[in-house]
């Protein structure tokens, strides 16, 4: 299983970080996307705070309704389902990330720095549908990833920025947008 979920990483096309790299490429040089850390695999510092994006590098049919995934199952993902990625609760994992991140820079600013941590689920592969009914945190495609990440409160001042930037800086390098 574990072989299984290094190769969907790092073989299985398309790979979630050239996808999400795409999907940003127009934002502001104050976006920074990070991969593969220690605390999350995907990790988006922006002017307001830091957003988690949970991706999921599935193909098929995706329903989240009254706090549950279901996915159609047909014939070629049937076959394939003993060895593909399980969907799991991508939302529960993003939260599980965010809570991870929130606590490490409380752990790591000073004392009294509040920044806003989010969470987004974005279904990476072209053949993804997905249709969700008050998902709690927002559920999307590629090509609306953009437009739908969350904006929350006021924008970090410049200082706080900077410190939130190193602490991630030091967890691994970025991609800059």
């Amino acid at each position: 299983i574990l072989g299984i979920a290094y190769a969907n990483r790092w073989v299985k096309k398309p790979r979630p970080e050239f996808v999400l790299d795409q999907a940003l490429k127009g934002l502001s040089d104050q976006h920074r996307l990070y991969h593969y850390t220690p605390l999350g695999d995907h990790i988006l510092l922006t002017p307001n705070g830091v957003i988690v994006l949970e991706t999921v590098n599935l193909e098929g049919q995706f329903t989240y309704q009254a706090g549950k995934w279901k996915q159609k199952m047909s014939l070629s993902r049937a076959m394939r389902y003993i060895v593909e990625e399980k969907l799991g609760d991508p939302i529960a994992r993003a939260l599980g990330q965010a809570e991870a991140i929130a606590s490490f820079l409380v752990e790591n600013l000073p004392e009294g720095s509040r920044v806003p941590v989010q969470a987004l689920v974005i279904f990476t592969h072209t053949l993804a549908i997905v249709k969700t009914d008050k998902a709690p945190i927002p559920v999307v495609i590629p090509e609306k990833l953009a437009r739908k990440l969350p904006h929350p409160g006021v924008k970090l001042t410049p200082e706080l920025y900077q410190l939130v930037r190193q602490q991630l800086d030091h967890l691994l390098p970025s991609t800059i947008h």
